[in-house]
């Protein structure tokens, strides 16, 4: 790169830091060589050097010239690209790091439909809803991956497991439920069972009958999903959306319904979705 190109990024990164005092020549170096290392691993990726650099600032140590060296700057570069929506960034993204994921520390990961599920979570919460951000650099961006993907495999496992367990139940028990739930039984009772049964009916029929036959019948993912005609991810994202659009009205309700803080519905209606299950096939026995 020209002089000029170092300056300019020096300039960027001191206009970005406009508290930290830092030997420019040695800084301009260490950019160089980052800004240059990254457009030579992804060449096909189209990152402005302002962009990078306004991504890069804020998770500099005080020690601007070490906290640099600390980074793992390729992959911050990646990461950033993936932020403003660059094409072959979201393209290596899948190809790179999530094609080749594996959750060896998880049993259920041995399965190839379980880690596509997996996947697509991390498709939409990293990538769309933009949670490649909490990326700090400063480990490689595999490793941070492998812990986000380990997280969401452990909250599927688990929610495997209580699916199992009911859907072995007779159809005509409904489980006891936690102490927390019972409480919030008799406290909020009533409103909790008129606001299901509203948003239950206010749904359209396709996310109505997704949510009677997985979370009432217990029809299980792949069952839909052949039942469908799509693929197991597909039938699971079809069935979140529902149960998303369920809950969101169900916190409509509750609102205008309970004298609570907007904290204390979100805090009731996060409760409400760990016990769905319990909750859906109670209302419609």
């Amino acid at each position: 790169m020209s002089e000029q190109t170092r300056e300019a990024l020096v300039g960027m990164l001191a206009t970005a830091l406009p508290d930290r005092d830092f030997d420019r020549a040695l800084v301009g170096d260490k950019l160089v060589v980052m800004v240059d290392a990254a457009e030579r691993r992804w060449p096909a990726i189209q990152l402005s050097p302002a962009q990078f650099i306004a991504h890069l600032a804020p998770l500099i140590a005080d020690d601007v010239a070490g906290g640099l060296d600390k980074l793992h700057s390729d992959d911050l570069y990646l990461a950033c690209a993936c932020l403003h929506g660059d094409v072959a960034a979201g393209a290596i993204f899948e190809a790179e790091y999530l094609a080749p994921l594996r959750l060896p520390s998880l049993r259920a990961a041995a399965s190839s439909d379980f880690l596509d599920d997996v996947r697509q979570m991390l498709r939409e919460k990293v990538l769309a809803k933009g949670r490649i951000r909490g990326y700090s650099g400063k480990g490689p961006l595999g490793g941070w991956l492998r812990v986000a993907a380990t997280r969401l495999g452990l909250d599927l496992e688990s929610q495997a497991r209580r699916r199992q367990h009911i859907e072995a139940m007779p159809d005509e028990e409904v489980p006891a439920p936690p102490p927390e739930q019972a409480l919030l039984d008799q406290r909020y009772r009533q409103p909790i069972e008129a606001a299901f049964e509203h948003a239950f009916a206010a749904l359209d029929d396709e996310p109505r009958q997704l949510l009677r036959l997985h979370y009432i019948q217990g029809v299980s993912l792949q069952e839909m999903g052949d039942t469908l005609g799509v693929d197991r991810s597909t039938a699971s994202r079809r069935v979140a959306a529902a149960r998303d659009q369920l809950l969101a009205w169900v916190k409509r309700e509750l609102g205008e319904a309970l004298q609570l803080t907007p904290a204390s519905i979100d805090t009731l209606v996060h409760a409400l979705k760990s016990q769905l299950v319990i909750t859906l096939r109670a209302l419609r026995q």
